[in-house]
């Protein structure tokens, strides 16, 4: 028998039955298969409040918020009207109007990141894939990848000379486009970047490969050798004395829809694979990005997965030390909708005082609703902070993004359809008992 309590947040699947154990071949790391239902009660206040109201303007729609802070209060990066990238900021009391698009309406409404935004407390960044000219005959024929720092006092400005941080791989051919780039901001270090990148001398390969700017483009970053699979999505991280770790999913070998997630860690121009493929999913059109954190030493990661070809996606995290292989936080997926999922996406994961903090989109039999949990070490269990976070209920929520502020308030940006089109909301949860 299910007990369902007011507010829960489960650890496992909505009927108690455990899907397939993954198989991802003999490069796999193994993860347990999921097991039952391990329920946790909300952990109360305190509350989430909404800071201002709609950011973005109601006249077209915004997609893909990042969340920051920048000098001590909120601010948001987001894509609007399909092909602008839009920074606004919070002063104290209301939003900014959208800072001018340094893309020119040039920017590649790809599939899971365009643009992706990040700042190092005081400056912004912003990495994006740049429409390629149909009718030129050199480099800018192809998407490619622009970086551009922004400042309160100068505005946008473009980075590295205002060369693109992407290769052209292969000048005498055609169709070497790069687009979906991830990007970190270390405090006090150089940004960094990663994108997949197509090869078309390779077989039409589409290569990984990431860098910090100022610096040189990694090797090629996918795992899958000699016969090269395409890879599909990344995220990046760096830690303190610049050592740089990226999750990827690559398709399976001889695959069309099956993909593994990788991550490798990048440190003094060489490549490290720590361990072998985390999982796998079954429906590739579908991939979230995934999301990697860092808490010292200890290397976080969120991902979802469709691991049986459902059509139902699951949120999983899971942690390494060096020590040991990955390890799952908990053996079943994070869910919070009990007896009543279908599917979740779009993790952002981040460390709060400690605590692996994950937001993600959850939909139910009744709607699409955002939350965020927290995972609590002492008993080995998530638990919801909050309830629901939609501005209106009856509004469908999406892609949310997770900052901390230095006195421990939490930001969350998110989509929200109003009258149709998807808009960009922030709330705060203040820091307290």
């Amino acid at each position: 028998m299910m007990l369902v309590l007011v507010h829960v947040l489960s650890t496992g699947c909505d009927d108690g039955a455990s899907p397939p154990e993954v198989d991802a071949g003999s490069d796999a790391t193994v993860l347990p298969a999921d097991a039952a239902i391990d329920s946790a009660v909300d952990a109360g206040p305190p509350v989430w409040e909404q800071v201002g109201g709609q950011l973005s303007p109601a006249a077209a729609e915004s997609e893909d918020p990042a969340m920051m802070v920048v000098g001590g209060q909120p601010a948001v990066g987001y894509r609007h009207a399909s092909f602008q990238a839009l920074l606004q900021t919070w002063d104290g009391s209301d939003w900014s109007a959208p800072v001018a698009d340094p893309t020119e309406g040039q920017t590649i409404a790809s599939i899971y990141r365009a643009p992706d935004f990040c700042s190092d407390g005081t400056q912004v960044y912003m990495a994006y894939g740049r429409a390629g000219d149909s009718g030129a005959q050199d480099a800018t024929f192809y998407d490619r990848i622009f970086l551009h720092r922004w400042t309160s006092a100068d505005g946008w400005s473009i980075l590295n000379g205002g060369a693109e941080l992407s290769q052209w791989l292969d000048a005498e051919e055609v169709g070497y486009n790069a687009d979906d780039p991830a990007i970190a901001c270390p405090t006090g270090a150089s940004p960094v970047v990663s994108w997949p990148e197509t090869d078309l001398a390779a077989d039409q390969d589409v290569d990984l490969f990431v860098r910090a700017v100022p610096g040189d483009s990694s090797p090629r970053i996918n795992r899958v050798t000699p016969q090269i699979t395409d890879a599909l999505v990344s995220d990046v991280a760096v830690a303190s004395d610049g050592t740089i770790y990226l999750a990827h999913f690559e398709l399976a070998t001889d695959a069309t829809f099956d993909s593994k997630l990788y991550v490798t860690r990048y440190q003094g121009g060489n490549l490290q694979n720590l361990g072998g493929a985390i999982d796998q999913d079954r429906d590739t059109n579908r991939l979230s990005a995934p999301s990697l954190a860092l808490d010292g030493s200890t290397l976080y990661l969120a991902w979802s997965a469709d691991r049986d070809d459902s059509g139902e996606r699951h949120i999983y995290v899971a942690r390494y030390d060096g020590a040991s292989d990955w390890q799952l936080l908990t053996t079943a997926p994070v869910a919070e909708l009990v007896g009543a999922h279908v599917d979740s996406a779009n993790p952002d994961l981040i460390i709060n005082d400690g605590k692996p903090t994950l937001a993600c989109e959850e939909v139910g039999q009744a709607g699409g609703y955002i939350f965020v949990a927290e995972f609590d070490a002492s008993d080995g269990r998530w638990r919801i902070i909050g309830d629901r976070l939609n501005v209106d209920a009856a509004r469908e929520a999406l892609d949310p993004s997770l900052a901390r502020a230095a006195d421990g308030t939490l930001y969350l940006a998110f989509e929200e359809f109003v009258d149709g089109r998807p808009q960009i909301f922030v709330k705060r949860r203040r820091a307290g008992p």
